[in-house]
This record gives C-alpha cells, structure tokens and sequence, in this order.
C-alpha cells in the first residue's frame, strides 16, 4: 500500500464528485448508495 497524501486541490475535485461522501488528506469515504449499485 502507497503511503500517498492527497493534495487540497485534489480533495477539492473529488468533492466535486456526488459518490463522495468525504474526504481527507489520507482517506475518501463513498456515499452508500454507490456501494449498493456495486452489489446489485
């Protein structure tokens, strides 16, 4: 596993996506409802 930081600017482009529910330098957090797309 990578030890790699995102940056502001990419944290701001991920929370541009409507499939993240947050992110932080180190962790993104996807929304449920595309975790249950993924299943089905």
């Amino acid at each position: 596993m990578t030890k790699r930081l995102f940056t502001k600017k990419e944290q701001e482009q991920l929370n541009c996506n409507p499939n993240v529910q947050a992110i932080s330098d180190k962790v993104i957090t996807y929304n449920w409802v595309l975790f249950w797309l993924t299943l089905s």
